[in-house]
């Protein structure tokens, strides 16, 4: 479960640096 936490965190990471860089 703490694997499956780490990632989706690690996803939610991802969304938001991909959305800032197309905000930019």
């Amino acid at each position: 479960a703490e694997a499956a936490r780490f990632c989706n965190e690690l996803k939610e990471n991802l969304g938001k640096d991909f959305a800032y860089k197309l905000a930019v």
